[in-house]
């Protein structure tokens, strides 16, 4: 998950101008060997990163464990956005190995008085979602079922979505098939 995209160029997130001394979370992980999973925090002012915070997890737990560290070196301005993200695997190591999970929950700010508005971390607010599945079709990227249709009640709406997570500079494009597409490399 990401708020934001922690890429290259770090661009959006959530306003918060509280200047934390530490990151607080508890998780689970089931961490394949040779892999990590990650979590990140980005802050920025003006757009301008001012500080930026990456961490490893490389072990297993079953049971809930704290993750409770200091920002080394710590924020020396307050900063006016925060991103953070995070991964079951090292995204941008290049490498994933199917198997590897974490879940999160109580993401929190350490050494201030209030998180961020938008932050959510406890993961209690959520909003209800259908997700339709074309019959006999495969689809990935972006795409939904939409009542704009020709004829009938529905037509399907590919979208392309903006690079993803970890830096992949080319946009996701929306797919459905029925079978197994051969690149073409000339139109």
């Amino acid at each position: 998950f990401a708020n934001g995209n922690p890429g290259k160029n770090p661009k959006g997130g959530i306003p918060y101008s509280q200047k934390p001394t530490g990151l607080k979370f508890f998780y689970k992980s089931n961490i394949m060997p040779t892999d990590t999973a990650i979590f990140l925090t980005i802050f920025k002012k003006a757009g301008a990163v001012v500080g930026n915070y990456f961490y490893k997890i490389a072990t297993t737990h079953t049971a809930y464990t704290v993750f409770n560290q200091t920002f080394s070196p710590a924020l020396s301005v307050f900063p006016d956005t925060v991103i953070i993200a995070s991964a079951s695997s090292n995204v941008f190591a290049g490498t994933a190995i199917p198997g590897n999970s974490i879940q999160l929950d109580s993401i929190s700010f350490t050494g201030v008085a209030f998180q961020p508005a938008n932050l959510n971390g406890n993961f209690e607010l959520w909003q209800n979602k259908t997700d339709y599945k074309l019959n006999g079709w495969n689809l990935s990227g972006g795409y939904q079922r939409t009542t704009d249709a020709y004829t009938g009640n529905y037509a399907l709406e590919l979208q392309t979505d903006p690079p993803g997570f970890g830096g992949n500079s080319q946009p996701q494009v929306g797919r459905a098939n029925t079978g197994t597409p051969t690149p073409r490399t000339t139109l």
